[in-house]
């Protein structure tokens, strides 16, 4: 099925990107096939292959499309409150319905705290957190599937608070 590229920017923009040095200065992009559409909206099937076409070009240029990774922090859970202590496990689900996870990243405040990569996972990933200081905190995790395409959770806010020294927390 053939459609106007028009539709979207984006797929334009990854055109541009996907030509390459091959494509001159003038050359527009003015219709991909795409094994699946769903209203009209190009869908990756299975890593399902794009075919872009230039005006000046038959030989069309094609590349592997991916739809994002959705990724969670489901514990901690959002408004948590905890002890300081030195250290807290942050952990995340991460799925990739057409190729796999490659890691997930685990952020504190907008700082890398840890990396989860493992070669074998069934959609959990986790990373410790250590040297935690007391105050709120927002948590994220971004996981790159095998094509590099990143998704961001939704971010959770977590509250430590201070040990009193006589112990009565």
């Amino acid at each position: 099925m053939k459609l106007s590229i028009a539709f979207t920017i984006a797929i334009l923009l990854l055109a541009v990107v996907a030509a390459g040095p091959s494509a001159a200065p003038g050359d527009k992009f003015v219709y991909a096939d795409f094994e699946k559409t769903e209203n009209g909206r190009p869908v990756s099937n299975e890593g399902g292959l794009i075919q872009l076409y230039t005006a000046q070009e038959s030989t069309p240029v094609k590349f592997k499309a991916s739809n994002p990774p959705r990724v969670a922090i489901i514990s901690p859970t959002n408004s948590a409150q905890f002890l300081s202590s030195t250290s807290l496990n942050i952990v995340a689900e991460a799925t990739q319905i057409d190729g796999s996870i490659k890691r997930v990243d685990f952020y504190a405040d907008g700082r890398l705290i840890g990396s989860d990569s493992e070669i074998v996972h069934t959609e959990r990933f986790e990373a410790t957190w250590t040297n935690v200081t007391t105050g709120l905190h927002e948590l994220k995790a971004v996981a790159v599937d095998d094509l590099g395409v990143s998704a961001t959770s939704k971010p959770i806010t977590v509250k430590v608070e201070a040990r009193r020294s006589d112990g009565k927390n």
